[in-house]
């Protein structure tokens, strides 16, 4: 394999990985404080009679930001719902051709997610939520974020298959 080829390969799957580590961490911690928040409602509802209205709101935005950033490691992973995962098939121009065509799927979801996400989080950025009064275009933040996460793990995938390239973490 060509250094050039080698180097890039390296370098992608390395920043691969590395958002793979910090969305799995990120996506627990928002679990743990979505957890946590739900129980402080529950108590709050049943022992004092009196939840505080922001516990719910806070529990909503945590389980969307875990739900965005765990679908990412599920990509990662290739454990996320596919009709054909090239990482299953062993046969060589038929693996090739199913990751080129859940590239191709892939590209056409997020091309147009990721350039309409200014314009929504624009949108969004004049807008408070109900009971935090937060402003709500850092809650949509996770959909730009999770899309370019896609993109580098379906590049990191696409440069592996092609090159033949195994990265060890």
């Amino acid at each position: 394999m060509n250094a050039l080829v080698k180097s890039v390969a390296s370098s992608v799957n390395a920043l691969s990985s590395m958002l793979n580590r910090v969305c799995w961490l990120t996506a627990s911690a928002f679990m743990l404080v979505m957890l946590a928040t739900v129980a402080l409602q529950v108590i709050t509802r049943y022992v004092f009679f009196s939840p505080p209205s922001w516990t719910e709101e806070l529990a909503r935005y945590c389980m969307i930001w875990a739900g965005y950033l765990g679908a990412t490691v599920a990509f990662y992973r290739s454990e996320d719902p596919v009709l054909l995962n090239p990482d299953k098939i062993r046969q060589g121009a038929v693996s090739k051709l199913s990751l080129v065509l859940r590239s191709v799927a892939v590209l056409l979801f997020m091309v147009p997610v990721l350039y309409w996400s200014p314009v929504i989080i624009g949108h969004h950025m004049i807008r408070e939520t109900e009971s935090m009064e937060l402003i709500s275009g850092y809650i949509m933040l996770i959909i730009p974020l999770f899309s370019a996460v896609i993109l580098i793990h379906m590049f990191a995938r696409l440069i592996n298959g092609f090159t033949n390239y195994r990265f060890s973490e």
